[in-house]
């Protein structure tokens, strides 16, 4: 005997029903005994021809015996016949167990099978079934086993107290019955299981409340760790609430509800069958994209329209609006706008909320536009001449509260004197255009113009929690343009274009939380990406500029310019294929570590100001604090005065306590990059030593195949010795300058024509290839999980990454970027 179905453990722990599979049959004539006073006689009326039974009540016995080649849950059948109300019983035992009584239905027509009430569990041999005599003339015609299979039973709706719960989520009742709730905002768990047959498209839905709109919502979490908010809405009962689409294979799945809200109730969760898993659309292979991978909002199709009066008005709309409804502004001059943006959205199917494409939705003034939500776009805005300090946020657009929201092709743009000398007022408060708040998450900024902003204050601010171990931002800013930043207060602080965290908060997670992310197996990026952005003419004001001409000291303070367009204050942050031209400043990684700076373009050529057509103080990737990678970026045409600056600049710290001071840096990889004609130093190592005591040395740095060109010395030593340069390690880096600079290893001088100088180098046969390819991947390299880890969160494969290495010689001046970096200007920014 075989089973007919097999089941997986996961499924035998759940609920099950019976189906059957016929074992073996006997007829009549073919027991194995029979005592008085059963017998048997043939009988016309009978299926097989013959039939036993008792001639004397509780009396006579007829044995039956079946061999089984497994053991198994069975139950005994009989076809038999009874004809009256006073003979339409027996009694039955199995291998010699316990008698049981069995009555049986009358029916005087026909033979029919009949089952006894009790099953027995059989194992593999002989099985003896004893049919007792106990009313006369109980006829019996045939004899079957059955094995009885398990089948599970689909489990589409688990109640509150069958799920496994992580405190602070717990399960409470009251008059109305059980539910499950947190205590804590953002804390807690509650884990339901549920089984489908079949591979199916399937919604969440939740029988759910919300007491108030504060203590309304939980997360789902997704089996990538992350999350999506469900709002619930207030209400006075429970309700349900249609959820996310999933699409599940057959099988069992664990579906988790985080806390978000404290209080929110919920009661039921269920699987509501949509049809089947539509057929997915095909991936690309994860190598480096030609262009940024799109905005998860151009998936949806078919928005509703609805056309809103004014700002507040569209506030309105959007907080009663369906998921993939798009509200459209008018066209006019809005002044003085304060209102809160609220949507609940879902992926595929967002809440939109749009100005006219042409520009013509105008905002001036006091303005502050709060997002909230789930899948909430704001898009299409053209802010003009723009101030907020009258409402307490500073920020024109702020994400608070929001999941997977966005901002999309918007203009920012200040331009009038009057409203400058307004900001300059109030610089205290560092007036930001856009923030994103610690309680958001994956929030997309993209195609949006950053144009003249001259007051302190980032453009786009990323703020951070303090202490979560678990925080996930899953950020990314794409595809910007930022333009013309005139510095004129520039002695001061935070003039940068983006800055991801700050110092206070720099240290979340922890390191160990962190590597335990970026190491494991199923790494998540919790961090933000900065990618496809263009940022130019980041300077002085013309006014600020002639006096440091005229007084001919550019390493004042007050002539330097804001040294961080990007300042980068939290760990696992990746900032990739980003564009930098004519700039003053560069892009500092200031606090954190585990971040990846890769593939970016650096060029100080074709200024309208500065010394020998080259911007002072403009300079490339300035690495403070561990463990970082530092990969394939181009740097050119770039002279910088002050000492913390150069191509690629290593930092010295001076502390391991102080969170908003210089961290020492470790175990960090500068591999691939290419600088060319920067002056004075194209890779600086304890860049301003001793300055606010720095002489915390730099250690386990790695510099692999990198390319300097056109300068007299390519490393430049900041230290008083070069005894720590004993904890380095140096592969086959190239130089054609006058000098290498400091005793390192594995350094090359290679004397190129001019027209390599123009247009890069191309070396295929270049022996330290391998050698170098070997150290950063060899699996007894300390470095090798951390690269093959930072590879996958930063979409490359580690394969790909390593064919980088491998080829980097081959890279022409151009011709990586202009595959991968957006050169035109139209390709970035707003539409208008």
């Amino acid at each position: 005997m075989k089973l007919l179905l097999k089941l997986g453990l996961a499924a035998l722990l759940l609920p099950i029903g019976p189906a059957l599979a016929e074992v073996l049959y006997k007829e009549a004539s073919q027991h194995s005994g029979l005592v008085p006073s059963m017998v048997i006689q043939t009988a016309s009326n009978s299926p097989t021809g013959h039939r036993v039974h008792t001639t004397l009540a509780n009396t006579g016995e007829a044995l039956f015996e079946f061999e089984l080649d497994e053991p198994g849950k069975f139950e005994v059948e009989a076809l038999l016949y009874a004809d009256a109300i006073y003979r339409n019983s027996m009694a039955v035992s199995v291998n010699g167990g316990a008698v049981g009584e069995w009555e049986l239905d009358i029916d005087n027509t026909a033979y029919q099978w009949r089952k006894f009430p009790q099953e027995f569990q059989g194992q593999a041999g002989i099985q003896q079934v004893r049919l007792l005599g106990r009313e006369t003339y109980v006829r019996i015609a045939a004899v079957r086993i059955n094995k009885i299979i398990e089948v599970p039973v689909e489990k589409l709706e688990v109640h509150a107290s069958e799920a496994v719960l992580t405190p602070p989520m717990n399960l409470t009742a009251d008059s109305t019955g059980d539910y499950l709730s947190s205590t804590t905002n953002h804390q807690g768990q509650a884990d339901f299981t549920f089984l489908l047959l079949e591979d199916s498209q399937v919604r969440l839905d939740l029988l759910a409340q919300g007491l108030t709109s504060a203590s309304d919502s939980f997360w789902l979490k997704h089996a990538d760790g992350t999350q999506e908010a469900i709002h619930l809405g207030a209400s006075a009962d429970f309700k349900w609430k249609l959820g996310p689409t999933l699409n599940l294979l057959a099988g069992s799945h664990t579906i988790s509800i985080v806390g978000r809200e404290a209080l929110a109730r919920l009661r039921t969760l269920k699987l509501t069958k949509l049809g089947a898993i539509p057929d997915p659309e095909p991936q690309p292979d994860p190598i480096i994209p030609a262009a940024p991978a799109p905005s998860r909002f151009e998936s949806a199709t078919n928005l509703t329209e609805i056309n809103a009066l004014s700002f507040s008005d569209a506030a309105t709309k959007a907080l009663a609006a369906a998921p993939n409804s798009k509200i459209i502004l008018p066209s006019g001059t809005f002044s003085n706008v304060n209102v809160t943006l609220r949507g609940e959205g879902i992926q595929n199917a967002p809440i939109i909320i749009e100005g006219q494409p042409d520009g013509s939705t105008i905002l001036t003034g006091k303005i502050l536009l709060t997002v909230k939500g789930s899948y909430v776009l704001v898009k299409n805005l053209n802010v003009q001449n723009y101030d907020s300090f009258s409402y307490g946020s500073y920020g024109i657009v702020v994400f608070d509260d929001c999941a997977y929201c966005g901002l999309q092709n918007s203009r920012f743009d200040t331009s009038v004197a009057a409203v400058m000398d307004l900001e300059y007022k109030n610089d205290a408060k560092h007036f930001k255009t856009i923030r994103i708040k610690p309680n958001s998450q994956n929030v997309e900024i993209s195609n949006n113009t950053f144009k003249n902003k001259q007051n302190a204050g980032s453009s786009v601010l990323v703020d951070r929690e303090l202490n979560r171990a678990n925080l996930h931002e899953g950020h990314r800013i794409f595809r910007n343009l930022f333009l013309d930043r005139k510095l004129e207060k520039n002695d001061a602080n935070d003039f940068d274009s983006i800055r991801i965290g700050d110092s206070d908060r720099s240290h979340s997670p922890s390191q160990e939380d962190a590597e335990a992310l970026m190491t494991g197996e199923n790494a998540t990026l919790v961090g933000t990406t900065v990618e496809f952005n263009v940022f130019e003419g980041t300077r002085l004001t013309d006014s600020a500029y002639n006096s440091c001409v005229s007084a001919g000291n550019w390493s004042a303070k007050v002539c330097k310019g804001e040294p961080e367009i990007i300042s980068i204050k939290a760990p696992q942050t990746i900032v990739r294929f980003n564009t930098f031209r004519n700039n003053s400043g560069g892009l500092t990684i200031r606090h954190g570590y585990m971040s990846i700076v890769e593939g970016n373009y650096f060029s100080g050529v074709n200024l309208p100001q500065g010394i020998s057509t080259i911007m002072p103080n403009s300079y490339g990737i300035r690495i403070i604090h561990q463990n970082h990678l530092v990969l394939n970026n181009h740097i050119e045409e770039l002279i910088t005065t002050s000492k913390l600056h150069g191509g690629i600049s290593i930092l010295p710290g001076n502390t391991t306590t102080v969170k908003k001071e210089y961290w020492k840096v470790i175990d960090t990889i500068v591999s691939g990059n290419f600088i060319r004609n920067v002056s004075p130093r194209p890779i600086s190592l304890a860049s301003d030593y001793g300055g606010d005591g720095k002489t915390l040395l730099p250690e386990g740095i790695v510099l692999t195949h990198n390319v300097v060109s056109l300068c007299s010395v390519a490393v430049v030593n900041q230290a008083p010795d070069e005894a720590y340069l004993a904890t380095f390690s140096s592969y086959e880096n190239y130089f054609d300058c006058l000098s290498w600079g400091v005793g390192l290893v594995g350094s090359v001088q290679i004397p190129l024509a001019p027209t390599i100088l123009n247009n890069g180098f191309n070396l295929p046969n270049d022996p330290g290839i391998i050698g170098a390819t070997g150290v950063l991947y060899n699996s007894a390299s300390k470095h090798a999980g951390r690269l093959s880890a930072l590879s996958t969160l930063s979409g490359i494969q580690a394969a790909s990454r390593m064919e980088k290495l491998s080829q980097f010689l081959m890279i022409k001046k151009g011709s990586l970027y202009d595959n991968y970096l957006p050169q035109n200007r139209n390709e970035v920014g707003s539409s208008f």
